[in-house]
């Protein structure tokens, strides 16, 4: 449908209906994409999946095709828009049947764009039960990031859900961020407190994740809601970034940043109270964490870690085929981000090309490029 179309059939101005499409864009009810390359063929993408699989020790790997593109730079933001609005449709309907085969199911989400859409898309599902006896718990993983109405915020997220699934649903009553100093006593609130006893039952995730390169500070210029979290201002400070890769952290998962050995990075003079990185690896371990993340060079450190670390944060891989190749050892990037890959990320580009040692990601640096393998 054209603008002019809507216009007429609306009634309203031409101004008016740019201004409404400008808006659902920014909140991603409008999509405006150059559609990637043809559809793979189903046999090759299996391949792949069963590839992972077996590489990683995964659950499950679904993937939606990606781009070639992204071998030599990162993809111009609607095409990723796109790629990842597949993904996230995969993701849906993965958490949606997980949710309802599981008895008693605890799903805890993170804030951001990926859990926003994973809320959309769970509500198209066909057979959601919105009058049936409630069943189940949906969970914010954190706090709250603004006063103001969010809809990328962990709590909507898990409001949302929780309608669309027919379950109850809890909600961490806290900012976000807290100052170190003042942890030990929110921890002990009695809504806080309860709270992290409802996510201590959690046997299911929704995430996704970011890598060192994808920090807001970074790029000043581009609405942090670009970004998978969505992280604002409240959340990050400007020497973050510098503190995160001397610190050697590799990636962020749910708001969590993680290193080499997927253990925990903690924030500078703050903490994010909620799941965090060892309670992920420990629902990973006995239920599933489904990880939505693909169609971006940046974040691939950050997933090999994730998915093939020593310590596991996920094992469920909703993402696309590039991605796949690269993480196979099929296929080698050939481009260096703004400030360059970190030391760290040029030890696991080594070990993504030697197929052999995926899960040993310690090993010397190696200069990423471009090949078939």
């Amino acid at each position: 449908m054209s603008f002019a179309d809507i216009q007429k059939k609306l009634n309203i101005s031409a101004r008016r209906v740019s201004a409404m499409v400008s808006a659902a864009r920014n909140m991603y009810f409008v999509q405006t994409a150059i559609l990637p390359l043809a559809e793979e063929e189903d046999d090759e993408r299996e391949r792949l999946q069963t590839e992972m699989e077996t590489k990683y020790s995964l659950s499950r790997c679904l993937l939606v095709s990606g781009s070639p593109s992204m071998l030599t730079n990162s993809l111009d933001q609607p095409l990723r828009e796109h790629i990842v609005d597949q993904i996230t449709n995969v993701a849906a309907k993965t958490v949606f049947q997980l949710f309802e085969r599981d008895s008693d199911p605890r799903l805890a989400v993170t804030f951001g764009l990926v859990g926003r859409k994973i809320a959309d898309y769970v509500s198209m599902q066909q057979g959601v039960h919105r009058n049936r006896e409630p069943a189940g718990y949906v969970l914010a993983a954190q706090g709250v990031r603004k006063g103001t109405l969010d809809r990328f915020d962990a709590n909507d997220i898990a409001r949302s859900l929780a309608r669309h699934l027919g379950c109850y649903y809890a909600c961490m009553p806290i900012p976000a961020m807290v100052k170190a100093e003042h942890v030990e006593i929110v921890k002990e609130m009695r809504l806080v407190r309860e709270m992290i006893d409802h996510l201590a039952k959690a046997n299911l995730l929704a995430t996704s994740l970011t890598g060192i390169h994808n920090h807001h500070h970074s790029k000043p210029d581009i609405p942090p809601e670009r970004f998978a979290f969505a992280m604002s201002d409240d959340l990050e400070e400007p020497g973050d970034a510098q503190y995160f890769r001397t610190a050697g952290a590799v990636g962020n998962i749910g708001g969590w940043w993680f290193d080499i050995e997927a253990d925990s990075v903690p924030y500078p003079r703050r903490e994010m109270i909620g799941l965090g990185t060892h309670a992920i690896q420990d629902i990973a371990r006995s239920g599933h964490v489904v990880l939505a993340v693909g169609a971006d060079p940046l974040r691939i450190p950050a997933i090999a870690v994730a998915l093939g670390g020593k310590q596991k944060l996920a094992d469920i891989w909703i993402g696309d085929t590039e991605t796949a190749r690269v993480l196979l050892g099929h296929r080698e990037l050939r481009f260096d981000p703004e400030g360059g890959w970190t030391r760290e990320e040029r030890r696991i580009f080594r070990q993504l090309v030697n197929r052999d040692a995926i899960r040993d990601l310690t090993r010397s640096p190696r200069t990423a490029s471009v090949k078939d393998v």
